[in-house]
């Protein structure tokens, strides 16, 4: 290296030979560059990870991330604080005259709980790819009860909800809260109960004691536990443990998603894994099976109650929610203060768990479980995998563009039942719940 300028200067031809006066120059330049070689001066080498790929789904995983921020119980609470006053509520209650006693408010709730997932269904309009081939195959059908523009119209504004949202905030102990505030709230013992909530008195002056009266009138109203679990069972395979939940008769259940759904969460960690690399090209095409293979099964389960399902236990579960953010619920529960929380009926889920020895896993981890699971769900049902034929690329978009929710749901799923989807293990085929439950006192 020390030689090289030297050499160079004996390359260089006569400069009076006016052929050689563009050879000349460049060799001038190459000179340059070896006397800068020569003095050792310390020079970056770096791999460069190969840019991104567009996709033309990523307009619907940008409704998805949309829809599925809005449809939260936090946005909910925000949705209702102009509602209140100047709606069918009074600070919680209904404004005239006798109907401040019974159903009445607790009814409005829902009926705002409703209205409020509507605001993002009807600014929602895209025709997803999946559903062309439906519609092409019952455009003009006989016997079909819509004409086609309705039918289409059904198609371009589906609900951007999955019902794994409601599965995952019922194991994390939401709706077995106001379970047992109910039942305290009617004087009544439960042996399943530990009596812990004997101070739990609202006076009748309260917002909340109108709305407790209106939630457990209509309890026949409200989707029960076997309709709820038999639906997950149908949709997802999913099951739930505790001494309330009834022997499990389902006609179909749906026991090859949660391996499918699985493998994709690992064939990602193992995508990412190999992305990072940069010494290696990674291959997305085991992504593309996966992604594949999920959608069939997310396709086989939506028959029958899907949507409603969907729609209804969404609807009772802010509505659940809300009743647990008001102000006479955290005075009672109170909570750790320095614990922190995205909302504040979350800590009075967690308290109640510690109170009646549940699980002790907190709820925070179930509800990114909840909101991520929903996203990454959404965007295989209606992604366009049927029409990749075969280009791994769209998987690769696929993944980094929902890299964030696929780490945060592996570890939302660890921390709520110790198992470790970026392993290859048969644990990661079990049932959940059981695996929550294992460590409940």
């Amino acid at each position: 290296m020390n030689d090289l300028a030297s050499k160079i200067t004996c390359w260089l031809p006569d400069p009076a030979d006016s052929d050689t006066v563009k050879v000349n120059d460049l060799f001038k330049e190459m000179k340059t560059v070896a006397e800068k070689l020569n003095k050792n001066t310390p020079r970056d080498v770096r791999l460069t990870p190969p840019g991104k790929k567009d996709n033309e789904d990523i307009k619907l995983w940008e409704a998805i991330k949309k829809a599925t921020d809005w449809c939260q119980p936090g946005k909910f609470e925000d949705y209702l604080e102009g509602k209140i006053v100047e709606g069918p509520f009074c600070q919680g209650r209904p404004c005239k005259g006798r109907e401040f006693y019974g159903e009445k408010a607790y009814e409005d709730l829902l009926k705002m709980a409703s209205d409020f997932l509507k605001i993002e269904v009807d600014e929602q309009s895209i025709f997803f790819n999946m559903q062309k081939s439906a519609y092409d195959q019952l455009k003009g059908k006989s016997g079909t009860c819509w004409n086609d523009d309705t039918l289409k119209r059904r198609l371009e504004n589906p609900i951007l909800m999955e019902l794994i949202w409601s599965y995952w905030m019922e194991e994390g102990g939401l709706i077995q809260t106001l379970n047992a505030i109910a039942i305290r709230f009617q004087n009544k013992r439960h042996p399943a109960l530990k009596n812990t909530l004997g101070q739990f008195a609202i006076d009748p002056l309260r917002p909340l004691s109108n709305l407790l009266w209106g939630y457990i009138q209509k309890e026949n109203d409200r989707l029960s536990l076997p309709r709820r679990l038999h639906e997950y069972s149908y949709q997802y395979g999913l099951t739930l443990c505790g001494k309330a939940v009834p022997q499990l008769q389902a006609l179909e259940s749906r026991e090859k998603f949660l391996k499918s759904f699985h493998n994709l969460l690992f064939n990602s960690a193992r995508f990412f894994r190999d992305l990072d690399d940069m010494t290696i090209r990674a291959d997305s095409f085991p992504l593309l099976n996966s992604l594949k293979e999920l959608q069939l099964i997310l396709a086989e389960g939506a028959n029958n109650q899907f949507g409603d399902m969907t729609w209804t236990t969404r609807v009772e579960m802010l509505a659940q929610c809300w009743l647990l953010d008001q102000p006479e619920m955290q005075e009672f529960f109170g909570g750790r203060i320095l614990i922190p929380y995205k909302e504040n009926w979350m800590r009075c889920v967690d308290t109640m768990k510690r109170l009646q020895s549940w699980t002790p896993v907190s709820i925070t981890h179930f509800v990114n479980l909840a909101k991520l699971g929903e996203r990454l769900l959404l965007s295989v049902r209606y992604g366009g995998w049927d029409d990749a034929n075969d280009d791994s690329a769209s998987a690769y978009v696929w993944a980094d563009h929902w890299r964030d929710a696929i780490q945060g749901y592996i570890h939302a799923y660890q921390a709520a039942t110790g198992v470790d989807l970026t392993q290859s293990s048969p644990m990661n085929y079990r049932q959940p719940s059981p695996l929550i439950h294992k460590d409940a006192a």
